[in-house]
């Protein structure tokens, strides 16, 4: 069962609408946000308000509402989904409102918040990793809203999966890699007994996502050094490991890029120190130890 919140009116997606006139239907004034919950447990839940904060303050839109009454509606929503529902996927979508014409002053927003089972993915995901293809998308710049704008994400999504791969990894028009088609990437390779671990700086042109900074929030706390820089097309073959982070998937070991082969998910990686660390402190939110993917308790 998935549900749809517009503007406070609670359905199913069959019968949910918006007008036609909707501004983000029209000209993309759209902003939005993905929370992810296991239970009645949202993570990280203000530090997406504070990004939807700051992608509406980029797009000229009033939110008109605060992170608790935002987070209220979220939970209420969930609670409304079937019982045997674990893991929740929340999809916060806010337009600049109905209307006409380039040059309107933003109108009332119109908020809307779908509820769903999260998909769960193929166990080999998780244990054998991703496949990614590079290709050149967008130049270095800051990204500064998480806009409602996929289009070219999901063609070169859809055309790195007809050439056998799992997603597509993005370069900048500076060669440098920058991130997955909706995740962050981070790097590893090793100078002799030294490990190195890089990810993409925001500069670059990469969306500053919520679980990339959490990993690098646990990472300072357990002493693991995590640079941010620059990470150059020509410098692939220099790295051991790669992996993907997102608020719904997680961390995803990526086992090849382009041609060249990674060891990402073999047990004693770097990925997987990381990764058990990060499900720790998932641990510490939801109050039990859990298999990501399905959510279900760990015994």
């Amino acid at each position: 069962m998935e549900l749809v919140s517009v503007n406070g009116k609670i359905g199913t997606l069959q019968d949910s609408y918006l007008p036609i006139t909707d501004r983000g239907f029209l000209y993309g004034e759209a902003i939005s946000e993905v929370v992810v919950g296991f239970k009645d447990t949202i993570l990280s839940f203000d530090q997406h308000y504070e990004r939807l904060q700051k992608s509406a303050h980029h797009m000229g839109i009033n939110l008109k509402f605060s992170q608790q009454e935002l987070e209220f509606e979220v939970k209420t929503l969930g609670e409304q989904l079937p019982k045997d529902v674990i893991k929740k996927s929340y999809r916060i979508l806010i337009t600049s409102g109905n209307g006409f014409g380039l040059d309107k002053a933003p109108a009332k927003p119109n908020k809307i918040i779908f509820a769903i089972p999260a998909p769960i993915a193929p166990a080999e995901l998780y244990t054998q990793g991703i496949s990614l293809q590079v290709q050149k998308l967008g130049t270095k710049s800051k990204v500064e809203s998480k806009s409602t704008n996929y289009g070219q994400r999901t063609a070169a999504s859809r055309k790195a999966k007809e050439a056998g791969f799992g997603d597509v990894l993005f370069v900048n028009s500076e060669d440098e890699f920058t991130e997955a088609t909706a995740a962050n990437i981070f790097f590893v390779r090793r100078h002799g007994e030294a490990i190195e671990i890089c990810t993409p700086p925001i500069d670059s042109g990469i969306l500053p996502g919520i679980t990339r900074q959490n990993i690098l929030d646990l990472c300072k706390k357990s002493g693991i050094i995590v640079h941010q820089k620059e990470i150059y097309q020509d410098l692939l073959a220099s790295f051991d490991e790669a992996f993907l982070c997102s608020t719904v998937r997680g961390m995803i070991p990526v086992n090849k890029i382009d041609k060249h082969i990674l060891h990402t998910a073999r047990p004693q990686s770097t990925f997987q120190q990381i990764k058990r660390l990060y499900m720790a402190w998932v641990e510490s939110k939801v109050g039990e130890r859990l298999d990501w993917n399905t959510g279900l308790a760990v015994i």
